[in-house]
Order: structure tokens, then C-alpha cells, then sequence
């Protein structure tokens, strides 16, 4: 069994801010005081604009429009974006964290521990999690 996923996850104080920057994101809240804002294929193809569809290295979807996106949301509040995709036990993640317009990432890894400490470990640096 495997899946993957992309999003994002803010504070949920700016979570409202974020839902009125692009109508059409979906808000899931979760524990620990964030709110994880899941990104479909058509959601990323509403945002990226003309000739940036290249995804960034090491990101199956983040580009040069949606990381431009995350950037203005980040002045609100951090984000941490991220990319999971697991089968049977392996799989990688890669996650950038932005902030005040800016962003550092955080190599993605292949086992499935390794990925986990890697998505904590950026949450701590949004802040997220103390």
C-alpha cells in the first residue's frame, strides 16, 4: 500500500488569511495548533503561471510560481511545505519551510524514520512544534 501527498501547514491563526489569498484551498485542522492545507494537481495548476511548470530540485511539484505563492503566505505567518510519497514501508520527503518571504529546505531522505525526523525537525522550525 502506498500514497502520496503535497501541501502545506500554517499556525492556524493565519489560516483565514490563507483560505482568502486562494479560494479554492481546502483547511484541515490539526493537532498541536496548525492547519494543513492539502495541494490537488489542479489547485497547483491554478497558481503556477505560464513557463514555470519546472519543478524546483528535488520537488515533484514545487515550482518557481508556487514557491512565489508560499513566499507572500509566509510574510503572514511560516509555512512548511512538503512532498511525501511512501510504498510499502520506503519512500522519501521533502519539505522547504519559508518565513518572512524567504525559504530554506530540508533534504528529503528514503527511509521511512529518517523521513519522519526530517518533517519534525522543519516543523520545529516553523515554530510548529516546540
Amino acid at each position: 500500500m502506498g500514497y502520496y501527498v503535497t501541501g502545506f501547514i500554517v499556525a492556524r491563526e493565519g489560516s483565514r488569511q490563507v483560505r482568502e489569498a486562494h479560494s479554492s484551498l481546502k483547511a484541515i485542522p490539526l493537532e498541536q495548533g496548525v492547519v494543513l492545507f492539502p495541494l490537488t494537481q489542479e489547485i497547483v495548476d491554478s497558481i503556477v503561471t505560464a513557463n514555470q511548470f519546472e519543478p524546483l530540485a528535488e520537488f515533484q511539484y514545487l515550482n518557481k510560481s508556487l514557491s512565489a505563492f508560499l513566499a507572500k503566505i509566509s510574510v503572514l505567518c511560516p509555512v512548511l511545505y512538503f512532498e511525501t510519497e511512501y510504498f510499502g514501508g520506503m519512500g522519501a520527503q521533502t519539505a522547504m519551510v519559508f518565513e518572512r518571504g524567504t525559504s530554506f529546505s530540508a533534504r528529503g531522505h528514503t527511509a521511512r524514520t529518517t523521513a519522519r525526523v526530517t518533517s519534525l525537525q522543519s516543523a520545529r522550525l516553523c515554530g510548529f512544534l516546540e
